[in-house]
């Protein structure tokens, strides 16, 4: 499916009554009980209470979830002063959205609370119209501020009612309104609102775009088909273009008739002109495997950047990818093998590099897997959180995963006679290295049953190439058999997940240009943790049309899920360091989404834009968190002092969290003689040595030791040391 279709073209008010009644196609239980849903016109402060300017559609929803048989639909026509819903009584509270015929107004959304047992006291609800009176421009350009016209793109405005109105008003609307900008409007598009609100602006790639990789091998290429990212482009003449990832925020003042000139909003795009060429080969370092390619311009690039450049594809088996950058910026790139659903690691993936590419040319990446050298064969239990065992032997899945501070990963779905085997690579087998391993598992898939995860600390076997570990799952909550719902694609749907809070917004013809769409949702499984991403809520998402899977939708959807705060103080988190993700399972990693956190301590959400579906989860960035921490009690001894060679050996104290036994460190160290000397090097004077699961370092010196530590991946080390030795 493509991104360029667009809103229907909506019929006449009195047709639409007459002629259009949507179908109610959610299970139903039966009503007991009504809501009565009174208008006001919002475009007044305070609201005032008048009649609908057109006809229109009430759709109600249980807040105990769409699958509680809770949705229900009722027209009212232009005139009325008052619709009468009818639901029932036990599956309060609702929320009820209002939508209008004519596209010049815009409804809104409300909430009762729960019922109270007078059936002759049924709740009433206060809802609000708003005219679209007030014109906002978007204008395409480049970094130069030149207008771009030769982009095709669809930009969407969305009230941003995550974050209070600077205006002021209390009333808010529900608009959410999609436009092409692009070649065939100069690059320029104005957009009907509603005034003195706060608008998110996302923009996605359009019609006839494609995406940006191209299989190859050196020195040739074949462009890629299929949709454009959501971040990277290829224009149908060859031109590649970066689009902004974070949503815009525009404040738009109250304009009815155009009596002022529109708001105007500048959004830049970044067009490329140089590539990486990336080859993942084989531990045999001659056949290049199927692969996923991802890259990234750094943090110290993304200074001279208006937003950070991040794109990404699929080498197929035998090929490189060759994918657009801006020349002469620093970029870190990783690649993985792609691996079949359901199968585990068998190899290594290689650690990310950092390439500067120069302007106009080609950089060749050049990365191989790795074959393991260690064997761990993990024996998962579960246990109740009273502490009682719970048999895995009719678990329907059990999934386990290891992975360690140099990010490299294994994981596996296969338990057999007890046991999950999973591959790693060991530094050193001669040398003991810390690992976080842990398991994750379902009782049923087919009824609503426990989950239960656990993880640990596990320090490889020194003089060994293999071990056995057990790992301990509690219960940590209910596993959501799956459910289908059916909607209508023409029309704006709100589905509330089995736990009653979770939300998906699907616009309008997301799914499809007109018919019914089911929307599969569950409880996710068969996804690892690494010290990037440890999930917290984790749902499987899956639309389909005529028995037809959508990943790629027409448009993005809005997901929200709400936050456990008990959830972050395992790993010394809060609140801004959860993210959400999707998670890809041929390349076996979590991919961020822009995320906006909203609520209150106790009703935190996350929230963010669907536009490719699979598993989507809550997730921490623990190393994130932890690379703006500093480890503490750095010291330096020295041994063999009477010595010619002697030993340096620095120890230090990791930052305190669950995972920083397996954390990577960077030791900066100098053998200058002198203290003075020690304290005026500048951070390029010192050599580097990488280390991993462990806080100390051995280095040998023949006068003296001069050295800081830091998490890998920060900018901030310690108080720098020095010992030399005694005469």
């Amino acid at each position: 499916m493509n991104v360029n279709k667009y809103f229907p073209t909506v019929a006449l008010s009195l047709l639409w009554v007459l002629l259009f009644t949507p179908p109610l196609l959610f299970a139903q239980t039966t009503p007991d009980s009504s809501i009565s849903v009174f208008f006001s016109d919002g475009s007044f402060d305070p609201p005032s209470p008048s009649i609908p300017p057109s006809s229109g559609l009430i759709r109600c929803t249980s807040l105990q979830g769409s699958g509680a048989g809770g949705t229900y639909e009722q027209l009212f026509s232009m005139g009325e002063s008052i619709a009468i819903v009818d639901v029932a009584s036990s599956l309060s509270p609702y929320r009820c959205k209002v939508t209008y015929s004519d596209p010049t107004y815009t409804g809104s959304t409300a909430e009762t609370g729960v019922f109270d047992d007078n059936p002759d006291n049924p709740p009433s609800l206060e809802t609000f119209f708003f005219p679209r009176d007030t014109q906002a421009v978007i204008n395409l350009i480049n970094q130069s501020g030149t207008p771009v016209t030769s982009v095709s793109t669809n930009v969407v405005f969305l009230v941003d009612k995550r974050s209070p109105n600077p205006f002021g008003t209390t009333a808010r609307p529900d608009l959410r309104t999609i436009k092409p900008v692009g070649p065939g409007n100069s690059g320029m598009g104005t957009f009907d609102l509603v005034g003195n609100e706060r608008y998110r602006i996302e923009i996605q790639p359009g019609a006839g775009t494609f995406p940006p990789g191209e299989q190859g091998s050196p020195g040739s290429g074949v462009p890629a088909q299929g949709p454009a990212t959501r971040s990277a482009l290829r224009t149908p003449n060859g031109d590649y273009f970066f689009l902004p990832d974070s949503p815009a925020t525009l404040d738009v003042p109250l304009n009815p008739n155009q009596s002022n000139p529109p708001t105007q909003k500048d959004i830049t795009v970044i067009q490329a002109d140089s590539f990486i060429q990336v080859t993942l080969f084989d531990s045999d370092g001659t056949s290049a495997v199927a692969a996923f390619v991802n890259i990234e311009s750094t943090n110290e690039s993304n200074q001279s950047l208006p937003f950070p450049i991040v794109v990404s594809g699929q080498a197929m088996s035998g090929n490189s990818l060759i994918l657009p950058v801006v020349g002469g910026l620093s970029y870190t790139v990783s690649a993985g093998a792609l691996v079949t659903q359901g199968q585990g690691v068998q190899k290594i993936q290689p650690n990310p590099v950092v390439v500067t590419p120069s302007s106009g040319q080609t950089t060749e990446v050049n990365l191989k897997l790795t074959d393991p050298n260690y064997i761990l064969n993990i024996t998962p239990s579960a246990q109740t959180t009273q502490g009682d065992s719970v048999s895995t032997s009719g678990f329907s899945s059990i999934a386990c995963f290891a992975y360690n501070g140099r990010r490299e990963f294994s994981f596996s779905q296969t338990f057999s006679n007890g046991i999950v085997t999973l591959p790693l690579l060991v530094a050193s087998l001669n040398k003991a290295e810390n690992w976080r391993v842990g398991c994750h598992g379902i009782e049923s898939s087919m009824n609503d049953s426990r989950q239960f995860l656990g993880e640990k600390t596990y320090t490889t076997a020194k003089g060994q190439s293999a071990d056995v570990t057990g790992v301990t799952m509690t219960q940590s909550g209910t596993a959501y058999a799956a459910l289908s719902e059916d909607i209508d694609v023409d029309n704006s749907n709100e589905l509330i997940f089995q736990d009653g809070k979770t939300t998906l917004d699907i616009p309008s013809n997301a799914l499809g240009s007109s018919g019914t769409a089911s929307v599969t949702i569950k409880t996710a499984f068969g996804w690892r943790s690494d010290i990037d991403s440890i999930p917290l809520t984790t749902w499987d998402i899956s639309p389909s049309m005529n028995d037809t899977v959508i990943s790629d939708p027409d448009d993005s959807s809005e997901l929200c899920i709400p936050v456990d705060e008990d959830d972050l103080t395992l790993y010394d988190a809060d609140i801004n360091d959860v993210v959400l993700a999707r998670y890809d399972e041929e390349e076996q990693r979590w991919i961020e989404v822009e995320t906006t956190i909203v609520g209150s301590p106790g009703a935190y959400f996350a929230c963010g834009s669907v536009d490719h579906y699979s598993i989507f989860g809550t997730i921490i960035d623990v190393l994130e968190e932890l690379e703006e921490s500093v480890p503490t009690n750095f010291k330096v001894k020295l041994r063999k002092k009477k010595a010619k060679k002697k030993k340096c050996v620095f120890t230090w104290d990791a930052p305190d969290s669950e995972v920083s036994d397996a954390l990577s460190y960077v030791l900066r160290f100098s053998k200058v003689k002198k203290k003075s000397k020690c304290e005026a090097l500048e951070d390029d004077d010192f050599s580097t040595t990488d280390v991993s699961g462990t806080t100390q370092a051995i280095l040998t010196t023949r006068k003296a030791c001069c050295g800081e530590v830091l998490v890998s991946d920060s900018t901030t080390s310690t108080d720098r040391v020095f010992k030399k030795a005694r005469k």
